[in-house]
């Protein structure tokens, strides 16, 4: 009997031992395993999301230059309050209206480094500066977007706040009126006041637009036709009764032309001329300091079309040899 039972116990802890190596066994291929995979998967998605989020801030960033991305960043700051003043109702009205802020001079920018700016107007200034995925607008205290939020918004309308950004002048330009009046030579006030009355529009970008793309076409060798009288020749200077003037004429032949008047006061007088007008005809007056103001900004681009139209101007006679071979080809026919 007492030996059927040590038999029956001996079983019984054998049981228990196996028992105990399979359980072991189980814990181990459970655990171990689960612990390698979870560390790899984690480890795994955060290295892949880390570098595409870098990939994505870089690809965005460099889809606008930091002028475009300031603006951008300061429109989405100032939102409500051109809701409130403007009573604007959606993303164009927006910026249309601080395009023409920028414009007119009642909203300033100033660039004071590569990723800092300086946006004011009557009503006090804010620092802007461009982050690596945001653009962080500080006033009375701090507006942040991301650059993602600001492309989403304000896309759709890059070319426009590509050209806002003209206005955007340097840290050194900021100086009084007198100083702006020396950056500006009496020629460049004569094509600022040719810019500024060159169309209805008050959207001086487009304007300068129009006019570059008027003159490259004019230079082209196959413009200039026996019908080509649309054609700005030139800047010219001169006298009359005392009083010096520059002329910009809108015709190959000149007889269509615009006369200004910039002496020593605060005023530039504009006189239309022409065949049956004559020089003595009735003047309009612009304020000098507004145009200085305007156009001070745009000073490269006044240039250009001066250059142009000096251009134009030089290539006077060989146009005109040109016509006239023509006007003998078309006679023979």
């Amino acid at each position: 009997m007492k030996k059927w039972i040590a038999i029956i116990v001996a079983s019984i802890a054998v049981i228990f031992v196996c028992f105990g190596v399979i359980f072991t066994r189980q814990q181990k291929q459970s655990v171990t395993p689960t612990k390698n995979r979870s560390g790899l998967r984690i480890q795994k998605q955060k290295t892949s999301n880390s570098k595409k989020g870098m990939r994505n801030t870089d690809n965005i960033t460099a889809q606008f230059s930091n002028d475009e991305w300031i603006l951008m960043g300061y429109m989405a700051y100032a939102h409500d309050n051109y809701v409130q003043s403007r009573h604007i109702k959606n993303t164009a009205d927006l910026v249309n209206d601080v395009g023409e802020d920028l414009t007119n001079g009642d909203l300033k920018a100033t660039k004071s480094g590569d990723t800092n700016y300086q946006l004011g107007n009557k009503f006090g200034s804010v620092n802007v500066v461009v982050e690596d995925s945001d653009v962080k607008v500080t006033g009375d205290g701090d507006f942040t977007t991301a650059k993602t939020e600001l492309k989403n918004k304000f896309g759709a309308y890059a070319s426009q706040i590509q050209k806002m950004t003209k206005a955007i002048s340097s840290g050194s330009s900021n100086s009084s009126s007198s100083k702006q009046e020396a950056n500006l030579s009496d020629q460049e006030l004569a094509v600022a006041v040719f810019i500024d009355d060159y169309n209805s529009s008050s959207d001086i970008p487009q304007k300068i637009s129009k006019i570059e793309s008027t003159i490259k076409k004019q230079q082209a060798p196959d413009y200039v036709t026996s019908s080509g009288q649309d054609y700005l020749s030139g800047l010219y200077h001169g006298t009359h009764k005392g009083q010096a003037y520059y002329g910009i004429a809108g015709s190959f032949s000149t007889s269509a032309y615009t006369n200004y008047y910039i002496n020593d006061t605060d005023r530039i007088g504009v006189q239309p001329g022409g065949a049956n007008l004559g020089m003595d005809g009735p003047k309009k007056y612009k304020s000098k300091a507004e145009i200085i103001k305007k156009y001070s900004p745009y000073k490269n681009d006044v240039d250009q079309i001066l250059q142009g139209l000096e251009y134009n101007k030089s290539q006077m006679k060989q146009i005109s040899k040109k016509l006239n071979k023509q006007a003998e080809e078309e006679a023979k026919n």
